[in-house]
């Protein structure tokens, strides 16, 4: 039976509809994250197809996202990758700015940990006209806040000159979903963020006065105020905001109060430090950084050295991050993984990847505990010793080191996709045997872009879940053409 709209006139003599859609703004169908990798994607966005053909994984970088943790935890290096990381994908394409609180970034520190990212790295980031830092020292957290939404606001009023095209499908109209262009905005902390409110109040007041003690309350209205204004402020104008903060222990006054969790994943006496509590429900992404260890071996040297002269003992530069989503509203929360971070060159996305891997029933890893190599990449020896550097002079062994891994995420956590899952060297034998040649397959990229900025890629797109349907021979587009082995080359060779 069809479904027909009733349309009557009321006594007013206006016509009335049955149905909503005569009468609301509707809002947009999703909201693609930004691809950042490193584990962070699939567990956060499903996988979506393009008007292209192609599959597009809509998770990474959300609207609002939180990172939670104790004191020297790296959240801050956590989030300069997150910011960073977006600013490398679109090349000059999206704007950033990272709001420092507690006086402590530099852009060198920022260069730094630009290293390893292709278009960044070559790029003077104390002059890049797309990125900046501010500090409290120049303005007060509710000027730099009224500033920021006019800076937004204007973006917004220009319309289709800052609107650019996604691959993703806009179900609606069956076209291509266009969005205003990113901007990355960091702030770190949001424990120490102060308005002029506060900073006058003790600024009239001396330490210890007892006048004072209504900073607080007035400090955490403010931000409340503030983050209770980001969730749209963010949505209408495609800006992706990233907030650190301090964790610490709950000290209950009263020892016979039960305890309380406002998280499933959070421990009962652990608590966000001078932060608002919608921080914990209005980020689509809440990160906690659990713990770090120093990453060496039983002789204290680094379990993954950048070359063979890295063998300094007692070295501490390797640190094990231990994480986890407390909150993820677009996937699984209370999931923990590990990350591998260097104290000079910042997250280590490779080295990640392959400590995850062995972490996990060394998943699409073959050989030994000396020497191995991956299943994606069999004609490589590798070694624990080697990895991290080879990785990083290798682009098609950290590509096959991705792929490997967001096999195993598909495997875990995507159900729906469990008819296309396959092992890492099934898949290898699979696309070979289907006559694509395993170099170019591993000569792609990963992450979406927009579609006016694609011919500034070298590298063509193929998402893993591009690749289990290609090898499975579940659907054919002309895009495949261009992985398939040289015939001639072939013949050549044999």
């Amino acid at each position: 039976m069809s479904i027909k709209t009733a349309v009557k006139k009321v006594a007013s003599g206006v016509a009335y509809a049955i149905g909503m859609r005569s009468d609301f703004v509707e809002a947009p169908p999703f909201r693609p994250s930004i691809n950042m990798g490193c584990l962070m994607d699939i567990p956060t966005g499903p996988f979506l197809k393009g008007v292209d053909g192609h599959w597009y994984c809509a998770g990474g970088l959300s609207h609002i996202t939180g990172i939670g943790g104790r004191g020297n935890l790296y959240k801050s290096a956590l989030l300069i990758y997150m910011l960073l990381k977006a600013l490398d994908v679109f090349k000059g394409w999206i704007d950033g700015q990272s709001r420092d609180t507690e006086f402590s970034q530099t852009y060198q520190r920022f260069q730094g940990l630009a290293e390893h990212l292709s278009f960044l790295s070559q790029q003077e980031l104390s002059t890049y006209p797309n990125f900046m830092i501010t500090s409290q020292g120049e303005s007060s957290g509710n000027e730099w806040f009224a500033e920021l939404k006019t800076r937004f606001k204007n973006k917004q009023d220009a319309g289709k000159a800052a609107t650019f095209t996604t691959p993703f499908i806009h179900p609606t109209s069956g076209q291509a979903l266009k969005l205003l262009h990113p901007s990355i905005v960091g702030i770190d902390s949001l424990s120490m963020f102060t308005t002029d409110v506060s900073e006058g109040i003790l600024e009239k007041n001396e330490i210890g006065d007892a006048s004072a003690n209504t900073v607080y309350m007035r400090a955490s209205g403010a931000k409340s105020q503030m983050v209770m204004q980001m969730p749209q402020l963010a949505s209408r104008s495609n800006a992706q905001i990233i907030m650190t903060a301090h964790m610490g222990d709950d000290i209950q006054i009263d020892p016979y109060a039960p305890p309380q969790k406002k998280l499933a994943f959070l421990k009962n006496k652990l608590k966000f430090k001078n932060v608002p509590e919608n921080f914990t429900f209005l980020t689509n992404n809440l990160w906690m950084v659990t713990s770090v260890t120093v990453e060496h071996t039983r002789e204290h040297l680094v379990t993954y050295p950048r070359d063979a002269n890295d063998k300094t003992e007692g070295d501490t530069d390797l640190q094990r991050l231990s994480v986890v989503n407390l909150r993820a509203k677009a996937g699984p929360s209370g999931f923990p993984f590990d990350l591998i971070i260097s104290q000079r060159e910042g997250l280590l996305v490779p080295v990640t990847e392959f400590h995850f891997l062995k972490s996990h029933g060394r998943y699409g890893i073959s050989g030994d505990n000396t020497r191995f190599s991956l299943d994606l990449y069999p004609d490589v020896e590798l070694m624990r010793t080697t990895i991290r550097g080879l990785a990083y002079s290798d682009p098609l062994l950290a590509r096959a080191l991705t792929l490997t891994t967001e096999l195993y995420q598909i495997k875990m956590m995507k159900p729906e996709l469990a008819d296309l899952v396959m092992s890492p060297k099934q898949l290898y034998k699979a696309a070979i045997d289907a006559g694509y040649d395993w170099s170019k397959i591993l000569a792609t990229r990963g992450y979406w872009v927009f579609q006016e900025m694609e011919g500034a890629e070298t590298l063509p797109y193929l998402s893993v879940v591009d690749l289990l349907v290609m090898v499975k021979g579940r659907e054919s587009h002309p895009w495949q053409a261009q992985f398939k082995a040289d015939v001639a080359e072939i013949k050549k060779a044999a």
